[in-house]
């Protein structure tokens, strides 16, 4: 995944039950401009599939004094969904603190779904910050379209990070807010006609009703 020569941004640590587990976290190119460029324009929120104690570990470090992001929200407040497991036997059982996704036996996984519909409560939302958003005003950045499935015209997908130093995500990913999404009136108008996420969505749920009609069938 990382090749020989990939040094982490920093080592960071937390503790899993017993023992401490340490981990080394490599920073995308241009995430702290994207953070200055983006901050005059938006709130920005942590909404992450990991478990609290994995991903504060990291966040301590990125934002110390607490000031880049305005929330911070854990696995805790995500929609859990079981789906078919598509993958291999090899892969039964295994959890992972940093995961959209977890696979429960050999015949289904567990995915996390964020659903943007929490930022309208309170008691996750500390008063006064991010509650008063509609809809219409709120973008999620992920790399997996299963995340925001709920609201697809929302999201804004972006590819997994393994180490690149030429990565131009983050640049084009600030140009596009800054210059499309913050001036919109309704910012999932602009993503359904750039992105188009509703179509791939449909295509992939006929893909697999199709797939399992096929199953049907051979095994009769």
């Amino acid at each position: 995944m990382y090749g020989k020569d990939a040094e982490p941004s920093f080592i960071t640590s937390f503790a899993d039950r017993e023992q401490t587990i340490d981990i080394g976290v490599f920073l995308r190119p241009y995430l702290f401009d994207l953070l200055s460029k983006a901050g005059p324009h938006f709130d920005i929120c942590v909404f992450t599939a990991s478990e609290k104690v994995y991903a504060d570990a990291i966040l301590n470090q990125v934002d110390p004094l607490r000031k880049l992001f305005t929330e911070r929200i854990y696995r805790q407040h995500c929609l859990k969904a079981t789906l078919p497991n598509t993958g291999s036997k090899e892969s039964r059982g295994t959890v992972n603190t940093d995961s959209t996704e977890s696979v429960n036996d050999a015949h289904e996984r567990t995915i996390f779904v964020k659903d943007l519909r929490i930022f309208a409560q309170e008691s996750v939302c500390k008063p006064g910050t991010l509650e008063q958003y509609p809809l219409s005003d709120i973008i999620i950045v992920d790399n997996s379209l299963l995340s925001f499935a709920l609201q697809p015209d929302n999201g804004i997908p972006i590819s997994a990070y393994f180490w690149d130093n030429s990565d131009q995500e983050l640049r084009c990913l600030a140009n596009y807010l800054i210059e499309k999404l913050a001036p919109a009136k309704d910012i999932r108008v602009v993503n359904k006609a750039e992105f188009k996420l509703q179509n791939i969505i449909d295509l992939s749920i006929q893909s697999q009703l199709i797939t399992e009609e096929r199953d049907r069938y051979q095994s009769v």
